[in-house]
Formats: structure tokens, sequence, C-alpha cells
């Protein structure tokens, strides 16, 4: 017991440096994406959405940071010979891979609720937060700024006065009762209500398309719903759908706004929900992974230990994330087996590491 324990000890120790580490590595990267997504709005904004993009990261960065840290723990025990004295002790081999079972069990459940409940809820407050940002930055443009973008619609300017743009171009999306426009205009105005923007163009002409259209003045009113999606009821991208949603749609073929599935939709809801559960289980398979190569890499050096986990997971995320995607949505295979084959495969991998280990 105490011996598992002390095992447990270092495993999480190991888990909690490597992903602290790692989100660390990644939070440049986590804030480029944010600036980008938030282009324009003020940096108190980009800090208030930047805790919920790491958190995003979290599902990704676990698996990982749970392997390094299994392969670094009996990588040790094997290097500091603790693992022969276990052997020699009369302790069974399998044994002292429950702390790692029960560490990646813990890390499972997390993984598992993150997936299924929170995180398509943070993806949903993601994206209404950068829409509302984003708007919010357009109903109060700071002086001089002459470039507006969100979503489809733009305008750029070559100067304005108040708020008054001179010399646009301005691109208008398709909405309910009107095909789009991409026009040129002397003068463009913007006003907001909280639920419609009215644009205001004089001395208007055409491009692409609308070249023959030619207006002295034209009053648009489109509706803000129609080119930012502000209510996320409307959202039916299968990564906004809580798994109890995604069940349903996929059971009864109809989203969640009730229009029937397109068969494109309908293997993405599918491969959202398989994945979704095989990425919770790939701790316990890194478990067999983990152990299996820290025990034979005991004469190798943390370096080497630490190239081979991340060559694992790299390899895993291609044949799951890439190739078996690719294939699911190009129809040459189910969408389960898809998710659960590389997981199966990977598995099997691992069992054959740990019969190697445990022989030696």
């Amino acid at each position: 017991m105490l011996l598992n324990r002390y095992i447990f000890r270092q495993i999480a120790t190991s888990f909690a440096i490597a992903a602290g580490g790692m989100l660390f590595i990644a939070l440049p990267g986590i804030a480029v994406g944010a600036v980008h997504k938030l282009a324009g709005v003020g940096t108190a904004t980009v800090l208030k959405f930047l805790p919920m993009a790491a958190a995003n990261f979290v599902p990704f960065m676990l698996p990982i940071a749970f392997l390094l840290s299994v392969v670094a723990t009996y990588g040790r025990l094997a290097a500091d010979n603790e693992w022969t004295a276990i052997r020699m002790a009369g302790i069974r081999p399998a044994r002292m891979m429950t702390p790692a079972l029960g560490m990646g069990s813990l890390a499972a459940v997390v993984i598992l609720l993150m997936n299924t409940e929170f995180g398509p809820w943070l993806t949903v407050r993601m994206k209404t937060f950068q829409q509302d940002a984003v708007v919010d930055m357009v109903k109060n443009l700071a002086p001089g700024r002459t470039e507006v973008q969100f979503e489809d619609f733009y305008l750029f300017a070559p100067f304005r006065e108040d708020d008054v743009f001179f010399d646009a171009f301005i691109e208008i999306p398709p909405f309910e009762g009107h095909s789009g426009m991409t026009v040129l205009a002397e003068e463009v105005r913007f006003e907001f209500t909280d639920e419609d923007m009215l644009v205001e163009m004089r001395n208007m002409q055409g491009v692409h398309e609308s070249a023959e259209m030619r207006k002295e003045y034209l009053s648009i009113r489109v509706p803000l719903d129609s080119i930012v999606q502000t209510q996320p009821q409307f959202f039916i991208d299968a990564r906004y759908l809580r798994t109890g949603d995604l069940l349903r749609a996929i059971r009864d073929k109809v989203t969640p706004g009730g229009d029937p599935i397109p068969e494109e939709r309908y293997y993405r809801y599918t491969y959202e929900f398989h994945e979704r559960l095989s990425n919770s289980l790939t701790c316990l398979m890194f478990v067999l992974v983990g152990v299996g190569t820290g025990i034979l890499l005991r004469r190798g050096t943390q370096l080497a230990a630490l190239a081979v986990s991340i060559g694992y997971a790299v390899l895993y995320w291609v044949l799951a994330l890439r190739l078996g995607r690719e294939l699911i949505f190009k129809g040459v295979i189910p969408p389960w087996a898809g998710t659960w084959g590389p997981l199966l495969v990977c598995t099997l991998g691992g069992v054959w590491l740990i019969r190697r280990a445990f022989r030696r």
C-alpha cells in the first residue's frame, strides 16, 4: 500500500509539472490566436477571452501530460533499480500499474466531463463572447478607425469624419430577403439598435455581380442575427452541442433547430459523439504505453523518454484526428471505426510493450 501511494505521488507530481509546463509553452500561441480572433478590440477584452481559450486547450493537453508523467515515473523506477527491487520482493509487476490506472481513470473522468458538458458550453461561450466583442467594437469605433470586419461583413475606407466613411468599399453578406452586395460608395454611415444594423450609402456603385447597380442613396437594415450568430440556440455545428443533444439529433436525424440533418452533418454529429468518448479513454491506453516504454528505456535518458512519449502522442493524434477523420468524412469508413480504431490499435501496441517489459 505504501509503495502504491509512493508511485501515485510520483505520477501526480510529474503530471502537475508536465501539465503546467505544456500550458506555459502553449500560452503565447493561445494569446496570438485570441488576438487574431478578436482583431481590433481592446486589450482588456482579449485578456478576458484568454482564460476561456486556455481552458479549451485542456482536454488535448491532459492525455499528453499524463503520458509524459507515466513514462517519467516508471522510467525513473527502472533506472534507479527500484523496479528490480520490487520484482525481487515477489511483488507482481501488474500490481505496480494500479497507481497509474487510478490516476488515468481520474483524468479520463475529467476529460469525459469536459468533452460532453463543459467543452460544448465553453465553445458556445467563446463564440458569443467573440461576436459580442466585435459587435460592440463596431458600435463604438475608435476615432480614426477606417476598417471594419466581422463574420462576412467587411468595410474599408481611406478616411472618415466622425461616423461617416468616405470612398468606402463595402461587402454585405446575403441575409433573409436580400441577396447581399459588394459596392463602392462615396459615403457610408452606420446606426445600431439591439437587433439591427442600419447601413446608409450615398452615390454608390455595384462591384462584380452588382456592377449594374447605381443609386444616389440606399438604406439597408441588416438583422444582426443574420451576419453574427448572437443566440447560442441557433448553433447547430457538432462542436456547440452537448452530448445529450448530439444523441437526440443522431437518433431523430433532426438538428436542434428542427431541420432535417443533411448526410454530411449527420456524419459530423456521429463522429463528434464517438470522438468525445474515445478521446476520454486515451489516458487509460497511455497507461499501457507509458509503463511499458518507461521500463524498456531504463538505460536511456529522460530526454529519450520525453521524445518517445511525444512521438506516441503525435502518432495517435495523426491516426485519430487526421487519417480517421478524413476517411470518415469521405464516407470510406463508419464514424465508430475511425474514432475507436486508432485507440484499439494503440492499446494493442501498449499490451505488446507491457509484455516485453514484464518479461525482462
